[in-house]
């Protein structure tokens, strides 16, 4: 999973354009970035909560870190909290300890677990249109899930070719799509059939599902195997319905993006 993430944030942020030496950033910095950065969200989280309770600043619930800086720099902390710079530290020792964790934590009796995947997971995708989810992974397969719309209500209808079951940390069996035959066989460095990236049509009747080798294939809500699509040389990591569903723009490693008859399957040109 680290090497798909590495690559679509360096795809994405065009980092690789950038006059920045690699060997001068110190390891682990984007983390630690990104960590930050998750910090400053609850902390701005809980500053607006603060205002929307107490009626601060009066303009508007909006306060940012900007602001924050803004009042600590010039002086004015009392301006920021009814109560000055002790109720700001306060905020942050809150978010930096994690003092309310517990209340963002999802116990696993509230949630449905989705368990058959062999391997890491790299992404999820709702259909639009009904209560399926689908998923793919390292393990060489695409899922498609059938999720109840409530974790008290039994899965009655059995979902996709499975059994009934009311425990809310289940589901029926998932449809299956397989990428390859020999997976007993194969290498455990082999990562040519990663299942790496999916996508479901605007009508949730079909789903795209693109692999480590380049290859890329379109399934029906049932997992009937469509279309294959073989055009690109290196791994697909992105696919894109247009609002139709009549064309499918594929990107992929090897830095081209690719136009597709979602019909046919036929090129449809690239770049």
């Amino acid at each position: 999973g680290f090497v798909h993430s590495a690559f679509t944030f360096g795809y994405e942020s065009h980092i690789l354009k950038s006059s920045v030496d690699g060997s001068q950033v110190p390891p682990g910095a984007l983390l630690s970035y990104l960590q930050r950065g998750l910090s400053y969200i609850e902390i701005e989280s809980s500053l607006a909560e603060s205002n929307e309770n107490n009626g601060v600043m009066g303009h508007d619930n909006s306060s940012t870190l900007l602001d924050v800086h803004r009042m600590l720099t010039s002086g004015s902390r009392e301006q920021l909290l009814p109560g000055g710079t002790s109720d700001i530290a306060n905020v942050m020792e809150d978010v930096t300890l994690g003092k309310d964790e517990k209340d963002f934590w999802i116990q696993e009796k509230d949630a449905y677990i989705l368990k058959g995947h062999t391997a890491e997971v790299f992404q999820c995708a709702w259909n639009p249109k009904s209560s399926l989810i689908a998923s793919c992974s390292g393990d060489t397969t695409a899922r498609i899930w059938a999720v109840p719309s409530s974790l008290n209500a039994p899965n009655s209808t059995g979902g996709i070719g499975g059994a009934a079951s009311s425990n809310p940390a289940a589901t029926a069996p998932p449809l299956i799509l397989r990428h390859s035959k020999d997976v007993k066989d194969r290498d455990k460095d082999d990562k040519s059939s990663d299942v790496t990236t999916l996508e479901w049509s605007p009508d949730g009747k079909r789903l795209a599902t693109g692999c480590y080798d380049g290859a890329g294939r379109v399934w029906s809500e049932t997992g009937e195997l469509l279309l294959t699509l073989n055009e690109h040389k290196g791994p697909l990591f992105s696919f894109k319905w247009n609002k139709d569903g009549d064309r499918l723009l594929s990107g992929s490693v090897d830095k081209t993006s690719i136009v597709w008859d979602a019909s046919d399957g036929a090129f449809g040109g690239g770049w």
